[in-house]
């Protein structure tokens, strides 16, 4: 029994490590800086830092589902600040 618990495990954490993209320290770091460039509120950060949009299309359609519009020039600086973490 314990082999297979070990065995899941792994598995687990394999599948966790697959989609993890930065360390916590760097994560929050990044929400930090992201709620003080676009004026967002923490969850809305979060979202952006978990799901680091590449470009303008897909950064839109996660501040549309919290219904923002910042400026162009917010959404550059945003983009330009993930692609570089």
């Amino acid at each position: 029994m314990e082999e297979s618990v070990d065995n899941i495990t792994v598995k687990e954490y394999n599948y966790i490590s697959a989609f993890t993209r930065l360390d916590v320290e760097t994560a929050a770091r990044a929400v930090k800086d992201i709620e003080k460039m676009g004026g967002f509120s923490e969850e809305v950060s979060v979202k952006i830092v978990d799901l680091m949009p590449r470009d303008l299309e897909q950064l839109r359609a996660i501040l549309n589902s919290y219904k923002l519009s910042p400026s162009e020039d917010v959404l550059n600086n945003i983009l330009n600040y993930i692609s570089s973490i």
